[in-house]
């Protein structure tokens, strides 16, 4: 089995593409435009000076997430931590390639730079024909993981088509407030941990920008950090009654908290928002993910090393609010919605667990470290 630096078998080809600032992207446009972050596109551009130059398929990294993601169509890249490999020889398949690389474990440094970390992994080169049949398998499992985003972004929009006509048949009976107008009493909104420190087995669990999924926590990969260390930031310790809001770096994924989640604690990048028991927080979830509140959260994004969007910003977002009788109305339809999608389909962790485990044994014999 032959083995190659990362470095001699891809090669950084990102000056090859235009980078388009999160702020600056469209809701809809021509091409898309791929980032570090979990969703598949951050948004859109139309200006065609942008595009990839080069010849594709490439496999984007996100710097700051550690991501990788396999491009096979024409796209702008995000400016905020993006870098763009290809293979430097024809014995390597791309595909193959991205599908290694997602195995491959690279510290857990927080926000830093982790293109450095890349220097330390070799990829193998088994056959072509071997590596062809490796990938297509995996790419069957990745099928199945595509189908299951489907379903969610179709429960996502059944859920903004809801909210949409909820909001109409309510504007005159809603009344104008704040975010922070709809907390709980005594409480308030606040990030996390700053300096969360080191892995810690069985320290408290610590909910990161990458745990929130589908409108929940996934719990199946969440560091532990030091009760020592925690105990310095009592104040963001769930509780039960929150949503959580990413407000660093991926800004706007919303999320409600469930009871595995009580006592866990949050990041600095997520912000919590404890919620009063006179709104419904399936609705206020839905509020918050809607395009009106989406696209403020945008406007009011300040960058310095990244786009942050801090706590002030998100107490001032501007919420209409329904009596609460509709707003149960609204959550009892999304319910019934909610149901079925999960009747039909595995959990998200179930579906990354599953492929893991398969990326587990293709690989197996493959990794190595310089």
């Amino acid at each position: 089995m032959n083995y190659l630096p990362f470095h001699e078998a891809l090669e950084d080809c990102s000056r090859l593409a235009g980078k388009v600032p999160q702020a600056s992207c469209l809701h809809e446009g021509n091409i898309p435009v791929i980032g570090q972050g979990k969703q598949a596109v951050e948004g859109f551009t139309n200006d065609p000076d942008l595009v990839f130059r080069g010849d594709l398929p490439v496999i984007l990294f996100g710097d700051h997430s550690a991501a990788f993601k396999f491009i096979d169509r024409p796209f702008a890249r995000g400016a905020d931590g993006t870098k763009l490999f290809r293979p430097r020889t024809e014995h390597l398949d791309a595909k193959f390639a991205w599908h290694f690389l997602q195995t491959v474990q690279l510290p857990q440094s927080g926000y830093d730079r982790k293109t450095k970390y890349l220097e330390n992994v070799v990829i193998p080169l088994p056959p072509l024909e071997e590596q062809r049949r490796i990938a297509a398998i995996l790419d069957k499992a990745a099928s199945l993981e595509a189908a299951q985003q489907r379903r969610t972004e179709l429960l996502w929009r059944i859920e903004a088509s809801l909210f949409c006509q909820m909001s109409e048949k309510t504007a005159c009976e809603s009344k104008k407030c704040t975010l922070q107008d709809l907390t709980e009493d005594g409480d308030k909104i606040n990030y996390g941990v700053v300096q969360p420190g080191n892995q810690v087995d069985g320290g408290i669990p610590l909910i990161r920008v990458g745990d929130l999924m589908s409108g929940g926590v996934d719990r199946s990969a969440l560091k532990c950090i030091d009760p020592e260390i925690e105990s310095a930031y009592a104040r963001s310790r769930i509780k039960g009654n929150e949503l959580l809001l990413s407000c660093v770096g991926s800004i706007g994924t919303v999320a409600e908290v469930g009871p595995a989640d009580i006592g866990s604690n949050i990041a600095r990048a997520v912000a919590r928002i404890p919620v009063s028991e006179t709104v419904n927080r399936k609705w206020l979830a839905a509020c918050l993910r809607s395009s009106t509140i989406q696209r403020y959260f945008t406007n009011e994004l300040r960058t310095v090393s990244q786009p942050t969007l801090n706590i002030k910003q998100i107490e001032e977002t501007e919420i209409n609010l329904p009596p609460i009788e509709l707003q149960n109305t609204f959550a009892s339809k999304l319910h019934a919605v909610e149901r079925v999608c999960k009747r039909s389909s595995f959990s998200e962790a179930q579906m990354r667990n599953m492929i893991s485990a398969l990326q587990s044994r293709a690989f197996s014999g493959f990794l190595q470290l310089q």
